[in-house]
């Protein structure tokens, strides 16, 4: 997965899209890849496939996938509170400019922290083995 700016100015006039969706999905995705490769296997909710067109209906399973899975890397990552985390129902009220804000905002700060202790992970400041055969 690859990591995409996240659109943290989201308004009452904002539109929703697929490249909002995809980005977010696989900033979420990309969030658990390094999250696993730095702290240890856990494991996410499928959010399913990248939307290529409207032809296919926003399902809430996807955004309740996405709160769950953002409040899965949050734990593994941090104890700090991301807000509260919503639940979508059918036919429900559609995820809103203030939840996008905070999803998105959380994925930047995650990717941060995350980062920051990949790079903290104590390394050997020297090498094992016998360098050039030689003996002491």
């Amino acid at each position: 997965m690859a990591w995409s700016t996240p659109k943290t100015n989201w308004n009452l006039y904002s539109k929703f899209n697929i490249e909002d969706f995809n980005r977010i999905k696989n900033n979420i995705a990309y969030l658990h890849e390094i999250a696993v490769a730095t702290l240890g296997g856990f494991d996410i909710e499928d959010m399913g496939s990248d939307m290529d067109n409207y032809a296919s209906y926003w399902n809430v399973d996807h955004f309740n996938a996405i709160e769950h899975n953002l409040l899965s890397i949050a734990n593994k990552v941090s104890t700090k509170d991301y807000g509260p985390y919503q639940t979508f129902y059918a036919n429900g009220i559609f995820i809103g400019y203030q939840e996008l804000n905070r999803i998105e905002k959380t994925c930047a700060e995650l990717k941060t922290m995350i980062e920051d202790q990949a790079n903290m992970v104590r390394r050997i400041p020297f090498k094992l083995g016998r360098y050039k055969e030689e003996r002491f």
